[in-house]
């Protein structure tokens, strides 16, 4: 049992080990899994009787001994150097597949034990025994590949610079180790490290290949320090001017490719070669030499060292004088040396890694940078490739790319269409790696983040990695968020710190700047729920953050739906009432309420679990917390703004009965005078959601309290567009009896109103030709005198032609009740005038047969507002268009206007247009055009020219309309004798 015991946690101990290891990753997985699975076969073991003991414990010693085995492979793989591992890839597979099979065998001995064991457990272990045992690992097919290459260079004894440049990235690539000269360097001391070790073990074979690996892979650019390499530099052009570079000896030339030799050899004839030529040539069938075309019995190619040092001084030289001349071209700042020496510096790089190091050393970098502000585009295209080379891999030229303003200049290039995406790409490089510089800088360029924004909104993918460089901290991150890119941002509200998360929440609360698309996507895309959850937080941090989050994102309608579905409502009561919150939490949480309250009009809102919020209760709450705490008085205009907004939801007319039983309407009219402009502004809201309901009520307040007055100079007097306009509805509501409308004339509420109708915003104006509505009905003709003296007829006909289109709606209302008085005013001409001369007769009116005038009779044919009334018939689906033919139907109800009133709409074109609301107008509009034609069609010279035009959108309304529609249509349709009688269809 003990035995089995720390067998068990071995098992475990290793399973884990074997998960981590990096190398050959897939086997040491799988070798992982099957460990997994012995754990749950031992644990059972133990608690079972072996019938065989000295077998059992037989078995258990091995398979501990072979488990020891395991976590020696294991750890040899943790420890050892990377590119060690790589070159002994095939014996790790190899011991690794053994050990497996051997603890197979382990199992299968300890089945043969002996054990009364369940079935379950029986065949568990049956199972994890055959998985042991068939177990067959593979090391990876590119480490294999890596492997050859690396052997056939010391078989061929390669010496090349780019056929070791080539392999020593492909190496630290397999293993995971980042392709920069710093990385590679110290993993090749490590590697030395483990040839010393060998040394010492006396292991001479295994040192030799490890010497020859050694010296083939420092022949690459990699395998040196930056340091290391300008020094190289430093001696190499120490002797060396800006000069042109020299051309090569002959010898340098090989006799095959008729260009400079890489990888000179000698064959077997004494004549040098470029290494891959006299390959390709006696891989083609040839045996003799092809200069000299001597048969050849040996093929041997021995590298031709000296040769090829002195074609690498020949090189170097060379490199050194165009690096120079580069530099010097650069300097001139003349666009087209510059683009010459960008070009040739592109080329150095490309024929030498090396070279990206000694333009480094050279101080080129910053000319690059300055050649860049000469704004030319192909000096900038240029530059930005070379940039883009010289940064590749290599943090010391990021860096000091950096540190001498490139990143400024880059990111300029970043909003040039033609130059974009090599900007970007380049960006990329210098943000690689842990370039925290790089992104600090970049961090504080508000335009350069702009433009990446800009870049990925346009679904540039570089520009997204860009970004993603640069949300290293939520500092940046909430910094690209005031740029509209949220992602990072809604990814740490999900997954990020505890910390991170009310950093997020802040940022969300402050983004003032953020569109109401965008409050949507973040609604869409889940930071709800997180914000939620800070919300009903212990801690007044998390909830202080989501509470102004929330503000902010509840102004989108679909989030007021979200957090209304979330039970959000009850939630921020309790946080309104709390006597812990400050009052800016208490503030957020109000505004957040009335949010709510106003965007969920279809539904009523829940808490949590999904019951209906008691809206009396909560009502009465509010109220309470308003007029009775000294909390309460702060706190007054968030309050009153949730109360506006629950007066706006579906449960509003209850609100409004709850706010009257309350006493509230009292309260809300003592706020008009006396309190703070925050304050009553709120309360002006309030009363304006609940005036269409309780305009009664408010008068009566404003009477009793003696108040009325100053009702009135708020309207006059108030610099808010948006308090006037609601000001002026409140007013609008109020009861249109003649003694109502008396007091309000002697308020000087008609010279308040007429004063708004004039030179404010059309939401002003609309508002105060509502009030106007009032002051115009026809039970009140002393009052319409009144305002025909100040001019309202020029005033309502100026609207019709110009104003929106509620507005115009009013003003023919107005109008329709000004000509509705006509009627009753209008009277039979009489002659005036001396016997002895011819008597004077007055202008008749056309319409009403009678003399009239806009004065006298408040005529609205004769204040010439009939042509923008029939105007308003082109707009067949709007309000305006109701209005329209509600004042012609005033021309023709009367028996005594109707023949010339109908005469008049046909002149005018009023009559055929109003037929077209019969198709295309509203319900209203079409009931009324009905209602016009009953009148109309009593005339016959009416039913005969219109009755072609008409009878079919009267049968389509007769058969489809409304039960009114039907009826009414049913009857015009009888004056034309469409029908014999009223049939019960209609």
């Amino acid at each position: 049992s003990t035995l089995l015991t720390l067998i068990t946690t071995q098992v475990l101990e290793i399973a884990i080990a074997a998960k981590d290891v990096l190398v050959e990753k897939e086997s040491f997985q799988k070798l992982s899994r099957y460990l997994h699975d012995i754990e749950p076969v031992l644990a059972e073991l133990k608690e079972r009787c072996f019938k065989d003991l000295t077998a059992a414990n037989q078995a258990l010693q091995s398979l501990k001994t072979d488990l020891d085995r395991a976590h020696t492979l294991i750890s040899d793989c943790t420890d050892k150097s990377k590119f060690y591992l790589l070159l002994h890839c095939r014996s790790i597979v190899k011991d690794a597949q053994v050990v497996t099979r051997d603890i197979g065998k382990d199992l299968e001995l300890l089945s043969l034990a002996g054990t009364e064991l369940s079935l379950d457990i029986r065949d568990n272990l049956l199972r994890v025994k055959n998985q042991f045992l068939s177990a067959e690992f593979q090391a990876s097919e590119t480490k294999l590949q890596i492997l050859s290459k690396l052997e056939e260079g010391i078989r061929d004894h390669r010496t090349d610079q780019g056929f070791a440049n080539d392999l020593i990235v492909a190496i630290a690539m397999a293993v995971g180790v980042p392709v920069e000269p710093s990385e590679i360097n110290k993993e090749l001391s490590s590697f030395k490290r483990e040839k010393e070790l060998l040394a010492e073990r006396k292991q001479m074979q295994e040192q030799a290949f490890m010497e020859q690996v050694i010296d083939l892979l420092s022949k690459a650019d990699a395998a040196y320090t930056s340091d290391v390499l300008r020094q190289r530099y430093k001696e190499a052009s120490e002797h060396i001017g800006i000069t042109e570079p020299v051309d090569p000896l002959s010898s340098f030339i090989c006799p095959l490719a008729r260009e400079v030799m890489i990888d000179p050899v000698t064959a077997s004839s004494n004549r040098t070669y470029e290494r891959s030529e006299i390959e390709r040539w006696f891989a083609s069938g040839h045996t003799s030499d092809p200069f000299t075309h001597m048969e050849l019995t040996d093929f041997t190619l021995r590298p031709n060292t000296s040769l090829r040092k002195a074609i690498q001084e020949w090189t170097d030289q060379n490199y050194c004088i165009r690096i120079r001349r580069a530099k010097h071209f650069l300097q001139k700042r003349d666009v087209a040396l510059a683009q010459d020496a960008l070009d040739d510096l592109c080329k150095l790089c490309e024929e030498s890694n090396t070279n990206t190091e000694w333009i480094a050393a050279e101080n080129v970098i910053p000319e690059i940078i300055e050649v860049m502000k000469l704004r030319d585009k192909e000096v900038n295209r240029r530059a930005l490739t070379a940039l883009r080379i010289l940064v590749h891999n290599n943090f010391r030229n990021r860096d000091e790319v950096v540190q001498v303003g490139g990143l400024e200049q880059v990111v300029r290039c970043v909003g040039k269409s033609t130059l974009s995406k090599l900007a970007l790409s380049v960006l990329l490089e210098l943000l690689q790696g842990d370039e925290r510089s790089a992104c600090e800088k970049l961090c504080q360029e508000k335009r350069a983040l702009l433009s990446l924004v800009m870049r990925h909104n346009e679904n540039e993918p570089t520009a997204k990695r860009v970004l993603e460089k640069l949300c290293s901290s939520d500092e940046n991150i909430v910094q690209l968020a005031s740029m509209s890119y949220l992602d990072p941002l809604i990814s740490s509200l999900h997954e990020g710190t505890e910390e991170s998360k009310w950093a997020m929440a802040r940022a969300l609360g402050n983004l003032q700047s953020l569109s109401d698309q965008n409050k949507l996507m973040l609604g869409e895309k889940g930071v709800i729920g997180p914000l939620f959850q800070m919300m009903i937080s212990a801690k007044l941090e998390a909830k202080a953050a989501a509470l102004e989050a929330l503000r902010n994102l509840s102004s989108n309608s679909q989030n007021q739906r979200s957090m209304a579905q979330a039970g959000a409502f009850p939630v921020l009561m309790d946080n309104l009432t709390s006597p812990r919150l400050p009052q800016t939490c208490k503030e957020a949480a109000a505004i957040t309420l009335k949010n709510i309250a106003q965007g969920n009009t279809d539904a009523s809102l829940t808490d949590q679990d999904g019951h209906a919020v008691n809206v009396k209760q909560a009502v009465e709450t509010l109220i309470g917390l308003m007029e009775s705490s000294s909390q309460g008085l702060i706190l007054r205009a968030p309050i009153l703004l949730v109360l506006h907004g629950l007066a706006q939801s579906k449960d509003g007319e209850l609100v409004q009965e709850v706010i009257k039983e309350q006493q509230g309407v009292a309260f809300l009219v003592g706020l008009l005078d006396g309190a703070e402009r925050e304050v009553r502004d709120s309360a002006v809201f309030l009363l304006r959601s609940m005036s269409e309901g309780a305009g009664g009520d408010i008068f009566d307040c404003l009477y009793t309290e003696k108040k009325l007055e100053h009702f009135v100079n708020l309207i006059g007097n108030c610099s808010s567009a948006d308090i006037r306009s609601d000001l002026l509805m409140v007013l609008a509501s109020f009861p249109s009896n003649k003694q109502t409308m008396e007091t309000l004339m002697e308020a000087g509420a008609v010279t308040t109103v007429l004063a708004q109708v004039k030179g404010n915003s059309s939401k002003v104006t609309e508002s105060a030709l509502a009030a106007l509505e009032r002051f115009t009905e026809p039970t009140n003709v002393e009052l319409q005198r009144t305002l025909v003296d100040s001019g309202i007829h020029s005033i309502l006909v100026t609207i019709l032609n110009s104003g929106t289109t509620t507005g115009k709606a009013r003003a023919a209302r107005a109008l329709r009740n000004f000509s509705v008085t006509t009627l009753d005013l209008c009277h039979p001409p009489t002659s005036t005038g001396w016997l002895c001369f011819r008597p004077t007769v007055p202008t008749i009116c056309r319409v009403h047969t009678g003399v009239c005038s806009v004065k006298t009779t408040f005529c609205i044919v004769e204040a010439k507002a009939v042509p923008g009334l029939v105007a308003l018939l082109d707009e067949p689906s709007s309000v305006a268009a109701e209005a329209a033919v509600e004042a012609f139907f005033t021309f023709v109800s009367s028996e005594e206007t109707r023949e010339g009133g109908a005469w008049f709409l046909h002149e005018a074109n009023a009559i055929l247009k109003s037929l077209g609301l019969l198709a295309h107008g509203t319900a209203t509009a079409k009931e009324r055009t009905v209602d016009l034609l009953a009148c109309l069609f009593k005339l016959k010279n009416m039913r005969e020219t219109y009755c072609g035009r008409a009878k079919l959108p009267l049968v389509e309304l007769a058969q489809h309309g409304s039960v009114t529609v039907k009826k009414k249509a049913g009857k015009v349709l009888a004056q034309l004798s469409m029908i014999q009688e009223v049939s019960s269809y209609f």
